[in-house]
């Protein structure tokens, strides 16, 4: 084995089993305990109901979708959590199954197969998949970290690395069976690797690339539904422009490319919601409700007549995108216990750190840009506020969604503008000891 390959496969172990504590069980209590186990069980209930569901009457019982075992409306009473999770674990059945229409819901299928095929006690099969989730979304981000160290320095790596672990936005969906938080992040990584690949052979590779996104996406709408999906999308150009300025594309050719991407993405999009559209028509017996539920749901997100509608709902159609970015802004990224002290760092705290190191970039160097490490460092910047409208998107074309979620949708920052603006501040620190060239 090559002295690079197992140094790889070294930092890559290390920095999986860094994160896969945090990411499985809340190691370090960087989340709050009690509001960790609610937040887990309020989403993984509805999987665990399709399970149920799906040991009853099979894969294809009421659409293959998740949703709620014996209750007539959708709520978050501590007594249907525990009854979902009674069901599965005493292998008992349903009288009624209230269907989730807003996602696919194929964590059904996804854990369910290896639920029929294992002959465990229940709670050590929630175990099983809880623990194999957050392995996969630990190797997934040890991968962008590395990437990260590799490119801009091992300090750059290192600090991405300590800060997912001590990212709340991140450890919170890291286990669950619900979010399956890996899946939001492959797009980035198959198109950095590509493009590395495209740098070295000179080739292109555009039908493969387009084809590998198109699956990537449809799997990530099967797997979690739509939930960030404008986010999802933009994090996936990210990689383009990188290696757009990195490698002086003509911005033509970036353009091409990227609209290439969008139309590939979109159409995975479309295929969800086609597929959506037959779970709900096979659960309803009626082709005609998948429209009214679909067009319900996108009311209720993003475009919705607040007259329409009452209390919060009305109220969130009511909000603007400002008041929603600024509600994000304010909410802490991190919590770090210091000196009998604990600091609260927000995201806005972070977006002015991101600013202060990329003006101490600029005044470095001007408009010298001609050197392979700087130009690496304008790369970084700029792909590093282009990121920035990745969670922007989101609440921007669903800002009812995102003004009622407040809990959720901190995950967004790091898709991934707060990997890549950590990054760039140690890239910036190690800079700042090298000979200055142009």
């Amino acid at each position: 084995m090559k002295k690079g390959v197992l140094i790889f496969l070294l930092v890559f172990i290390g920095s999986t089993v860094f994160l896969m504590p945090g990411f499985y069980r809340n190691k370090w209590n960087i989340v709050e305990p009690v509001y960790y186990d609610h937040w887990q069980t309020i989403f993984d209930r509805a999987v665990v109901a399709r399970l149920v569901m799906t040991r009853q009457d099979g894969f294809l019982s009421a659409g293959g979708l998740l949703g709620l075992g014996d209750v007539e409306e959708w709520n978050f009473l501590s007594t249907t959590h525990k009854h979902q999770y009674d069901e599965y674990n005493n292998g008992g059945k349903f009288d009624t199954y209230l269907v989730y229409t807003s996602t696919p819901g194929f964590q059904g299928v996804f854990y369910g197969i290896p639920d029929r095929l294992l002959s465990l006690p229940e709670n050590v099969k929630l175990k099983l998949f809880r623990g194999g989730t957050a392995l996969v979304s630990a190797m997934v981000l040890a991968l962008v970290s590395i990437w990260l160290g590799v490119e801009f320095g091992w300090l750059a790596g290192l600090l991405t690395l300590i800060f997912i672990g001590v990212s709340e936005a991140l450890i919170r969906p890291a286990g669950s069976i619900y979010w399956n938080l890996w899946v939001f992040y492959l797009p980035l990584i198959a198109n950095t690797f590509l493009l590395i690949a495209d740098a070295k052979s000179r080739e292109y590779p555009s039908a493969r690339l387009l084809w590998i996104n198109y699956f990537l996406g449809l799997l990530k709408v099967l797997i979690n539904g739509f939930e960030g999906i404008t986010t999802f999308m933009v994090m996936a150009t990210v990689p383009f422009l990188y290696f757009a300025i990195l490698n002086k594309w003509d911005w033509k050719v970036l353009f091409v490319r990227v609209f290439k991407l969008w139309i590939v993405l979109s159409a995975a999009v479309v295929t969800g919601l086609v597929i959506l559209s037959m779970q709900i028509a096979m659960s309803k017996g009626d082709f005609s409700e998948s429209t009214h539920y679909i067009w319900d749901a996108f009311n209720r997100r993003a475009v919705g007549d607040p007259d329409q509608y009452g209390g919060l709902l009305a109220e969130s159609m009511r909000a603007s995108v400002f008041e929603v970015i600024w509600k994000y802004l304010e909410i802490e990224a991190v919590t770090i216990p210091l000196f009998q002290s604990i600091w609260n760092i927000k995201f806005l705290n972070l977006v002015i750190l991101f600013a202060i190191f990329t003006s101490i970039f600029i005044l470095r160097y001007g408009r010298g840009y001609t050197s392979p490490p700087v130009r690496k460092g304008l790369a970084l910047t700029i792909a590093t506020w282009y990121s920035i409208l990745a969670p922007f998107s989101w609440f921007f074309v669903f800002t009812p969604d995102a003004y009622l979620h407040t809990s959720i949708y901190p995950m967004l920052w790091h898709m991934p503008f707060t990997l890549l603006g950590i990054s760039l501040c140690g890239f910036v620190l190690i800079d700042a000891f090298r000979r200055k060239t142009n």
